[in-house]
């Protein structure tokens, strides 16, 4: 696991490339989903692969998370790498980081119902961090 001076350094050598060349800082990302079965699918992203699928009620087999709850979890690790990043480039000590995407979705749009409205109605965040107690100063005693 990275740490804070690990993740630091990594973003100051990454700004100075960046800032010195910033076409190295674009890119372009492709992730590829692919139906295996009924609603299951395979995803490819890079090196990396996922599946996603829905609850049986709604059709699936329930054998992996939902692309709704993919895209909440890939909000909630961006922002939490985030600020992690921000708080590692400023020496900030943090015990623990979290943070908690909730959405509003109207489920009635996947039957495309009337005055339903497909997507997430409304998406907010939360987040949580505590960092290390602060050790008490000890002060002279005045007599």
């Amino acid at each position: 696991m990275a740490k804070p001076a690990e993740i630091k350094a990594a973003m100051e050598r990454t700004k100075k490339i960046f800032s010195e060349r910033p076409s190295k800082g674009r890119a372009t990302k492709s992730t590829t989903a692919e139906m295996v079965d009924g609603i299951h699918c395979r995803i490819t992203d890079g090196e990396f692969t996922m599946i996603a699928d829905l609850p049986k009620a709604m059709g699936g087999d329930n054998i992996g998370p939902s692309p709704g709850s993919l895209a909440r979890a890939g909000l909630a690790a961006c922002l939490t790498g985030g600020y992690a990043m921000y708080f590692a480039a400023r020496d900030i000590p943090v015990d623990h980081l979290s943070v908690e995407v909730t959405a509003d979705i109207d489920y009635g749009s996947f039957h495309g119902l009337d005055g339903t409205t497909a997507g997430f109605q409304e998406l907010c965040y939360t987040v949580m961090w505590i960092v290390p107690p602060i050790r008490p100063i000890s002060w002279p005693r005045l007599r």
